[in-house]
């Protein structure tokens, strides 16, 4: 193999950077108007966040309720656990119907 005489490369000069005379671009995030909603529409919203959500009363706050208001009527009064999940689920079903009346637009029980 024979060697070859490599020439030097010349260098060629890099063009010159020009610098931008206006201020970059800057994007606004857009803010989106939000209307106010209609009576149906909140209730929609709310018995869909309730529906992902299993408890719609929490029960210790319903049993305590429930156990204060006992003891206004008689101070001796007990219940048995089964009882009160009996009431908490009776109301419950109560909050739901109510919720299911406002969508239709049923006058409310006064």
């Amino acid at each position: 193999m024979t060697r070859t005489k490599q020439t030097p490369r010349r260098h060629q000069p890099t063009p010159p950077i020009i610098q931008p005379t206006h201020q970059p671009i800057v994007k606004k995030t857009r803010r989106h108007f939000r209307p106010p909603l209609p009576d149906r529409s909140i209730a929609l919203q709310e018995i869909r966040k309730l529906q992902k959500s299993t408890d719609l009363i929490p029960k210790p706050l319903f049993q305590r309720l429930v156990k204060e208001i006992a003891t206004q009527i008689n101070p001796e009064m007990r219940f048995q656990s089964q009882a009160l999940l009996a009431l908490h689920e009776a109301a419950e079903v109560l909050a739901k119907w109510d919720l299911a009346r406002r969508i239709r637009g049923e006058l409310m029980r006064s």
